[in-house]
């Protein structure tokens, strides 16, 4: 079951890939006058770190096999154009994770395509490629894959996912406890709409494969404070081993209004490569098996 969802994931990314070359182009608007030209050209003209995203925030997490603990986290996602035509660009970022002794980390970096002309629809598609280091010292690697449509105004769906790629062995002192740990592999749905000017959420539903097999389900709510600040309530559970709230600060360093912690479908202006969510739904929850311990009692001799 798990390799048909992930097997299917990649064969829609690829198609959806393919789809995106071939669409016709968005229909552009009538050449304005001069003025009209410099004064939007002016208004385009970036303010600031144009498509730079960072967040700061605080929550409380349990993975699997683990308490619940609090932690706080900063992170900043920047995306840039690579082929501007084809309105192709691409992303690196990173996140770090304070929970107990040792920080959570995690970097990523990808390409995305959005604003593809699907009829009366607009799409768009993203890959990233995740390294997450556990606080517990594992190197981790996943893919995520992003689809996603706009179907009605300030309405769309994505379908997204983490797909782990490698299983890393741990070795824990005191007793010597070998365990290992591994992505849990996810699927999801969101569906996101804008509420209001100000307000925005994304509900997704999915599941855990690895060893987990059970629904989760997440909310991702904003409030745009102002064209720089935005709140963001993320809030993930499986409602048995793992779950994860935060609360937090975003800045957009451009000063455009966007959020880059949800899925952004469409462009809202030409020079928009504002990135796709890192460490957002699904939030990427690792697992951790202990696979047998072995205790050596000290010498009598």
């Amino acid at each position: 079951m798990k390799q048909a969802i992930i097997v299917l994931l990649l064969v829609l990314l690829g198609a959806w890939v393919a789809i995106a070359q071939q669409a016709p182009p968005t229909k552009e608007k009538p050449a304005a006058p001069a003025k009209e030209k410099a004064a939007a050209g002016a208004a385009e003209k970036p303010t600031g770190f144009e498509n730079l995203y960072k967040e700061i925030g605080v929550g409380i997490e349990r993975l699997n096999n683990q308490d619940t603990t609090g932690l706080g986290y900063g992170l900043a996602n920047w995306g840039f154009p690579v082929v501007p035509e084809w309105n192709l660009g691409g992303q690196v970022g990173g996140k770090i994770t304070a929970r107990r002794d040792d920080p959570d980390w995690l970097a990523a970096a990808g390409l995305f395509q959005r604003d593809i002309a699907l009829g009366s629809m607009t799409g768009a598609w993203a890959v990233e490629g995740i390294y997450q280091n556990t606080q517990e010292h594992a190197d981790l690697l996943s893919i995520k894959p992003i689809l996603g449509v706009e179907f009605m105004k300030d309405n769309y769906l994505v379908l997204t996912g983490i797909i782990g790629v490698n299983e890393e062995h741990l070795q824990r002192a005191g007793g010597v406890v070998t365990a290992e740990q591994e992505a849990v592999d996810t699927a999801m749905l969101l569906w996101g709409t804008q509420w209001m000017d100000k307000f925005r959420t994304e509900l997704g539903a999915g599941y855990e494969f690895s060893d987990i097999d059970r629904m989760v389900l997440g909310v991702h709510a904003a409030y745009q404070i102002d064209k720089m600040m935005n709140a963001n309530l993320t809030v993930q559970s499986d409602f048995r081993d793992a779950y994860f709230v935060s609360v937090g600060l975003g800045l957009d360093l451009g000063r455009n209004g966007a959020n880059g912690s949800f899925n952004n479908i469409t462009k809202t202006r030409p020079s928009d490569y504002t990135p796709f969510p890192l460490g957002s739904l699904p939030v990427p929850f690792y697992e951790t098996h202990v696979l047998g311990a072995t205790e050596t009692p000290p010498s009598t001799e």
